[in-house]
């Protein structure tokens, strides 16, 4: 299945689920950017640490805010959601444990975000 043909099923997908139009555009949106993403990393790496890759790099790179992470995030996932259903049962159940892996992972980094007030990385710096 080439991108466009993904992209139109993803579109099938949420339409059958009567989604509205602006999440078709906003999940369609995220997941071209991903798959765009994908071409530049090594095909070698676990999918939860691309899936990760990109969403640091939004953050880094691109500085948006968390709740942007979220959507391209709950964009990607429903996109792996949609293609186990149509896939056969033990591809499907393999892509549900990478689904909940994605959560899970997601969850856990969300728990372990720091945020340093300017005051306390200088005097951090000072006293070393």
């Amino acid at each position: 299945m080439n991108k466009s043909q993904a992209l139109d099923r993803l579109r099938q997908v949420l339409r059958r689920q009567h989604k509205a139009l602006a999440t078709e555009d906003c999940y369609t949106f995220w997941v071209r950017r991903y798959m765009v993403a994908l071409q530049s990393m090594p095909k070698d790496l676990p999918s939860e640490e691309k899936l990760e890759r990109f969403l640091t790099g939004l953050a880094l790179r691109e500085n948006v805010a968390a709740s942007t992470q979220n959507q391209a995030f709950n964009a990607v996932v429903f996109f792996y959601k949609g293609k186990q259903r149509s896939k056969s049962r033990g591809v499907a159940s393999q892509q549900l444990t990478f689904c909940r892996a994605l959560v899970e992972s997601h969850a856990s980094a969300r728990r372990r975000r720091l945020v340093f007030d300017p005051w306390f990385i200088q005097m951090s710096i000072v006293e070393t």
